[in-house]
């Protein structure tokens, strides 16, 4: 890798490739040579998922992914997609994230101070 690197540009295209390459990548993850952090895979791999995931922290190997709601197919396409991308992960959590619905009638708050007062 030293030597291909230091070919300039075209090793940096070089190893981009391998990089880039699944069966290569996990090759140079595992003998601590890829190119690229953890922290920089997981963000490349939630670039081409569609839809909304956001990546929650990193942690002594730990990845905590959230995710828009989709249901547990959904959770289960990202950690398929985040276990390719990261070998070297502990482990991988996804979550859903859970919309609420912030708005509260200016009726039930009324309601809700004559019952207490």
């Amino acid at each position: 890798m030293e030597l291909v690197f230091e070919s300039g540009q075209a090793g940096e295209a070089t190893i981009r490739r391998f990089a880039n390459d699944t069966l290569v990548s996990s090759l140079l993850i595992l003998h601590g040579l890829h190119p690229d952090d953890m922290e920089t895979r997981v963000r490349q791999a939630l670039a081409k998922l569609p839809g909304q995931a956001e990546l929650l922290g990193i942690f002594e190997g730990v990845v905590r992914v959230r995710v828009a709601e989709g249901g547990c197919g959904v959770k289960e396409s990202v950690k398929a997609t985040l276990r390719d991308a990261i070998p070297d992960a502990q482990e991988i959590f996804v979550e859903e994230s859970v919309g609420l619905n912030t708005f509260v009638p200016l009726a039930a708050l009324g309601a809700l101070a004559s019952r207490t007062g």
